[in-house]
């Protein structure tokens, strides 16, 4: 979700919050890693409650976006040369969605 779409649903409950409020508390989770930041490019950026490394598809049409499996670490280590320590990942795959492709 977005920090606006975030504040608007906890506005119902506590009418008198404040969006820095909001924002505040969502970086503080981030960054102790109770949740995730996901940032990409030309979009709001979004938190994630799941901070199991993960990958993410956005489609170009709609803007959803949808989180696919962990890339198999034999691969990434692949990629990276077998000697580097991965330490995090970020994988955006841009698509066109079953539903806008019809």
């Amino acid at each position: 979700m977005t920090v606006e779409q975030i504040f608007e649903k906890t506005k119902q409950t506590f009418p008198y919050l404040g969006k820095g409020t909001v924002y505040r508390n969502l970086n503080l989770l981030a960054d102790e890693g109770i949740i995730r930041r996901l940032q990409i490019p030309g979009r709001p950026i979004r938190f994630d409650s799941n901070t199991v490394p993960h990958q993410h598809m956005v489609c170009v049409s709609c803007g959803n976006i949808v989180d696919i499996a962990d890339l198999d670490p034999a691969e990434m280590h692949r990629l990276a040369g077998p000697q580097t320590e991965i330490v995090d990942q970020t994988l955006v795959i841009y698509v066109v969605c079953d539903e806008c492709a019809i």
